[in-house]
């Protein structure tokens, strides 16, 4: 050995390339790996407050070279670049895979078919928790590929995750079985940036902002330019959320959206029950926009019956709970309201 501390990783990229956000959006990212001085790296993870724990591994001679070959060969111009995917190709799966080829295909034998009783949305939702909205658009936009059962492999895409399946991970020895791992140090304790152990249970507070909205609308039925404006706005926002989930089904390399059940319950035809809100205003609930609009608010109720529909009988993997729990009140309140609007003072209803 030669006593050099190189460190290798491969969660390099450059967020001021103009192409980033194109390719973010598109979902064509290009990461690539680097080595670097590993006591300055070491430096700079523990001025950010983050833990660092390092595992040292029981690889014989062979092995070690065999993998301080592959990982130089990697870390040139032509051979460093890789498209990026958060859940199958990543900063993660590639240090597993070259550990892995490193081993002979041992960790990939120990760990696949290991379930693990957890979803990539399961974890997704768990680790973006301490941000409430980037949270709810993930939930949003992410179709049933992300709620199929993983295994431990396949949870590897974590870092931490794949650390603690490593620890776990053996092969024959001389003595019977031997762990990869032989020991495990935290460097730095960390602690700025806690992971919590599971997803938030948020859907009773998105139940009562959707039972509270659908409430609003329908209690504005009778001040009919005051409801077109609340009901107006929620039309476009989740017209707007299912023009989006279409765009990203339709034109993106974003495979985790396709399919996604939410586009039931946030259709992109809020965007013309918006338009025909103005008009259902003036006229009341006998003109025409007004019975445009009465239809398309049922249709999105139909949607979130749909969906729920489709969940419960297991047509798809996705779980549209949360979404449900807000737009499922929101559309019924919208549809009733449009059937009683502008109903003359001491008229039941």
């Amino acid at each position: 050995m030669t006593g050099e501390a190189v460190s290798y990783d491969y969660g390099r990229f450059d967020f001021g390339d103009p192409a980033f956000i194109p390719r973010f959006v598109m979902g064509r990212m290009n990461y690539w790996m680097a080595s670097a001085d590993a006591n300055r790296l070491l430096a700079y993870y523990r001025g950010t407050g983050r833990q660092i724990v390092a595992q040292r591994l029981d690889l014989d001679p062979a092995e070690r070279v065999a993998l301080r070959d592959a990982l130089v060969a990697n870390d040139t111009d032509s051979t460093r670049y890789y498209p990026y995917d958060y859940y199958l190709d990543n900063c993660s799966t590639r240090v597993r895979d070259a550990l892995d080829r490193a081993l002979g295909g041992v960790v990939h034998d120990s760990l696949q078919g290991r379930w693990t009783g957890t979803t990539y949305r399961w974890h997704t939702l768990r680790v973006t928790a301490n941000n409430p909205v980037i949270w709810t658009g993930l939930e949003l936009v992410l179709g049933p590929w992300t709620d199929h059962d993983i295994d431990a492999w396949a949870e590897s895409f974590l870092p931490q995750k794949f650390a603690g399946h490593l620890a776990k991970v053996t092969r024959p020895g001389p003595d019977g079985p031997r762990l990869i791992v032989v020991a495990t140090d935290t460097l730095d304790a960390g602690g700025q940036w806690p992971e919590p152990a599971a997803p938030p249970r948020w859907w009773p507070w998105f139940l009562t902002a959707g039972v509270l909205l659908g409430g609003l609308i329908w209690d504005l039925r009778k001040r009919p330019t005051a409801f077109a404006i609340v009901a107006g706005f929620w039309a476009v926002v989740t017209g707007l959320a299912g023009l989006v989930l279409v765009l990203l089904w339709a034109l993106t390399d974003h495979a985790v959206t396709y399919g996604n059940v939410n586009l039931l319950i946030v259709p992109v035809t809020g965007l013309i029950l918006a338009g025909l809100l103005p008009g259902a205003a003036r006229e009341g609930r006998q003109g025409g926009g007004a019975r445009g609009a009465q239809a398309l608010a049922w249709l999105a109720v139909a949607g979130c019956v749909a969906a729920a529909a489709l969940a419960l009988a297991g047509v798809t993997a996705q779980r549209p709970w949360i979404p449900l729990a807000l737009a499922g009140p929101a559309w019924v309140g919208t549809a009733v309201g449009l059937a009683r609007l502008g109903r003359p003072r001491g008229q039941v209803g």
